[in-house]
């Protein structure tokens, strides 16, 4: 649900390994893109009832993985989580077995140090808070079906964080070290998640080694020929998502342990 720059490449790879894949997109046009693919797609808006029977469909599944943004310049809390509470109650009235939302380590907020699978969230943004909510919601009212995957900072194909901080200049928390996740292993460990069947378990998701944001963004930008960013030499008690506990459970290893392996986008 969500057939987008994460949805699609999963959705594909999922194909290729002999799963039946059913896609969602907003628009009849987001539809037919995707199904140009070779990639079966209907048209859901979690905002609105689905038409002609399609919810039937979409919820006839075993697994439905939920990757739906919440939307960056009209973003409703309040209606973002009930529009997904909807989701899941559809999918609780269903036959589902299992139902993997995609949520964020931003619900860890500002928490400083090692931060493990049990650390308790504490959200400091209206995107953390209602993801908390989501996650709570899933794993108290349908554990026997639900699990959560927090990922870090994605980066995969055009997107790299550096591009959004290329040419800024004193930011802050340069010494803090930095969370990122490939999208290539974000998919690997989703495919493992179904092969497995796993529920009631939170788990989340980030490389292995974590240089310093100062350090590592100045090397992005010199590699994809971008004006560099300048950061202030503080910090470097933020967070470190350590992601041994899932990687164990899963069983998968990482293809990019590190952001020094993640590919850089071609200079545009």
């Amino acid at each position: 649900m969500g057939c987008g720059w994460f949805g699609l490449p999963l959705a594909l790879s999922l194909k290729e390994k002999g799963y039946d894949v059913l896609g969602t997109k907003r628009t009849k046009e987001g539809a037919d893109s995707i199904q140009s693919l070779g990639i079966p797609c209907r048209v859901f808006d979690i905002s609105s009832r689905p038409e002609n029977g399609q919810a039937d469909e979409i919820f006839n599944a075993d697994v439905v993985l939920i990757n739906v943004p919440l939307g960056r310049k009209n973003f409703k809390p309040e209606l973002f989580f009930q529009n997904i509470i909807s989701v899941f109650t559809q999918c609780k009235q269903s036959k589902v077995r299992q139902v993997i939302f995609i949520s964020t380590t931003s619900v860890y907020g500002s928490i400083k140090g090692t931060v493990t699978e049990e650390t308790p969230t504490e959200p400091d943004t209206s995107s953390g808070e209602t993801h908390s909510q989501i996650e709570n919601y899933l794993l108290t009212e349908m554990k026997e079906q639900g699990l959560v995957m927090r990922f870090a900072g994605l980066v995969g194909g055009r997107r790299h964080p550096a591009t959004f901080l290329s040419g800024r200049t004193g930011i802050t928390n340069g010494l803090d070290c930095v969370n990122l996740i490939h999208r290539d292993d974000c998919i690997s460990a989703i495919e493992a998640i179904i092969s497995k069947g796993m529920t009631s378990s939170v788990m989340h998701l980030s490389s292995l080694q974590h240089p310093t944001r100062d350090a590592f963004y100045t090397w992005a930008a010199q590699g994809m020929k971008l004006p560099l960013p300048e950061f202030n030499k503080e910090g470097g008690n933020g967070k470190c998502i350590d992601a041994t506990q899932t990687l164990n459970e899963l069983g998968i290893s990482l293809k990019y342990p590190s952001p020094y392996d993640m590919p850089l986008p071609e200079p545009s």
